[in-house]
């Protein structure tokens, strides 16, 4: 017994094996619990609900929940990126140049190109956190560790995240006249 040859007798042996196990057993249970309230939190998020629920324990083990600050950037111009988030809580304004051209909000998603392919993009904007906010954060390895028929979901909270964007755009943008068309 090497702990009593260092003066521990076999009782302060047996304690601290208890001890490590009652730490080792919390630190499983919090992750537990941190996977669970990940999970739920992402049931929650509008972006997630194409995705049955037996399938966003994938989604859970292959990403994180991180928090920003107020007034940190996701995301800056012309920076390799090639993460994906989604916003649990809190929004976040994209700036183009400097220029304010728009809102991210919660159930929203940013850095798209990152499920698109394999190539490390540079995104077209900064985006900078309004408030404090949490996301759902997945890089290019996360997502490859998806299987195809998870991916299958995922594509479609994508597409219909993309979509939605894209009608946001169209209704904030001048319509043009019937003749300027002839």
């Amino acid at each position: 017994m090497l702990l009593e040859n260092k003066g521990l007798k076999v009782d302060d042996q047996n304690q601290i094996n208890d001890d490590i196990m009652l730490s080792l057993q919390s630190f499983t249970q919090s992750m537990s619990a941190s996977e669970n309230e990940r999970s739920k939190q992402m049931r929650d998020c509008s972006f997630f609900n194409p995705v049955p629920t037996d399938m966003l324990a994938e989604l859970v083990s292959n990403s994180r929940v991180v928090k920003f600050a107020a007034g940190s950037k996701l995301t800056s111009e012309h920076d390799v990126h090639s993460t994906f988030y989604v916003l649990l809580y809190g929004t976040a304004t994209v700036l183009v140049d400097g220029q304010d051209v728009g809102r991210i909000l919660s159930g929203e998603c940013l850095g798209e190109s990152a499920f698109m392919g394999k190539a490390i993009h540079s995104p077209s904007a900064t985006v900078v956190a309004d408030c404090d906010l949490a996301a759902i954060e997945m890089n290019q390895t996360d997502i490859q560790f998806i299987s195809p028929a998870t991916q299958t979901f995922v594509d479609k909270a994508l597409l219909l995240s993309l979509f939605k964007k894209l009608q946001k755009a169209n209704r904030s943008r001048p319509r043009a006249s019937r003749t300027e068309f002839l």
